[in-house]
């Protein structure tokens, strides 16, 4: 008897597992049908559009023009920028158990910072990952969403026309390096929806050397799973790598004017470095799943970067 009553006991346990497990696995295909659903976002656009972001943007438009009045958008907007700062680095920490390897940011002077394409929240966790002021280039498009383009505008962001020369966002560009900032771009122009690396535009490039700044490539792994291309939804807890290349001088090239073979050669060159960096990141964040960082560590070679606190 005693023999027949743990096994009903065990019977039931595993019972009580299984019928959790399904209940996790159903709520997570719920989740996920929901996020990718494009009735769901079709649906949500056109009352966001309708009601400019539930009112949003309109009281941030009315908040900027007062600022504006008064000479204070720069500083409300760098006020913003490191108060955010301080708690999404705290948060990227907790939440998906972010770590930094590679390379010490410069500490003076102003560049190009450039990464790897995957996801909308990608100028987020990059900028957290340094600790100088980024203001990111990001597609026109992004500015015609509802709330995200107050949010991109209140953290100094700026539009570009993709697929042609956009002089009026070269020039802000210029004026952001100007100003001692740092230029967040992405070379390949959009997302991309797989591991691999889309074809770098020249721009980078371009700029870099007219303004005689570095470029400073920061490549992450694992954003993807956060929100994917095409997602509604942040996903919490999956864990984010991210890697800080050397700083890349184009010095013998100041001054001049580079042919275009020089400037697609130099990006070709840029290119080949982000594929080494982001196949060394996928390395150490591939052992980090599922694992603690000092397993982790302790489990790569002499020859990786470790994290930095």
């Amino acid at each position: 008897m005693e023999k027949q009553r743990n096994v009903d006991e065990n019977m039931a346990t595993a019972a009580v597992a299984t019928d959790q497990e399904q209940g996790q696995e159903l709520q997570a295909n719920v989740l996920g049908t929901l996020s990718t659903s494009k009735g769901l976002q079709k649906a949500l656009s056109k009352i966001l559009k309708s009601t400019q972001g539930l009112g949003f943007d309109w009281a941030n438009k009315v908040w900027r023009d007062v600022l504006a009045q008064f000479g204070l958008i720069d500083k409300a907007e760098k006020t913003l920028y490191w108060i955010t700062w301080v708690g999404l680095r705290t948060l990227c920490r907790l939440a998906w158990k972010c770590h930094v390897y590679g390379e010490m940011f410069p500490e003076y002077g102003a560049g190009i910072v450039v990464g790897n394409h995957v996801s909308h929240v990608d100028p987020f966790f990059i900028s957290q990952a340094v600790h100088r002021r980024v203001l990111w280039m990001s597609k026109d498009e992004n500015f015609e969403t509802p709330i995200i383009t107050s949010i991109f505008r209140n953290y100094g962001a700026f539009p570009v026309a993709r697929g042609q020369h956009d002089e009026e966002a070269m020039n802000h560009a210029k004026q952001v390096i100007t100003n001692g900032d740092w230029l967040g771009m992405f070379p390949e122009g959009t997302r991309s929806l797989t591991a691999d690396l889309l074809p770098f535009h020249t721009g980078a490039v371009r700029l870099a050397i007219e303004m005689q700044v570095p470029i400073v490539p920061v490549i992450t792994a694992g954003i993807r799973k956060v929100l994917p291309k095409g997602s509604l939804f942040i996903k919490v807890g999956t864990p984010i790598s991210i890697m800080v290349g050397k700083a890349i001088y184009y010095e013998e090239y100041y001054g001049k004017t580079p042919t275009y073979n020089n400037l697609q050669n130099l990006t070709d060159e840029l290119q080949t470095i982000v594929y080494e960096m982001r196949k060394e990141l996928n390395d150490i964040h591939g052992l980090r799943d599922g694992s603690t960082l000092r397993d982790t560590e302790q489990q790569l070679s002499i020859g990786y970067p470790k994290a930095k606190d």
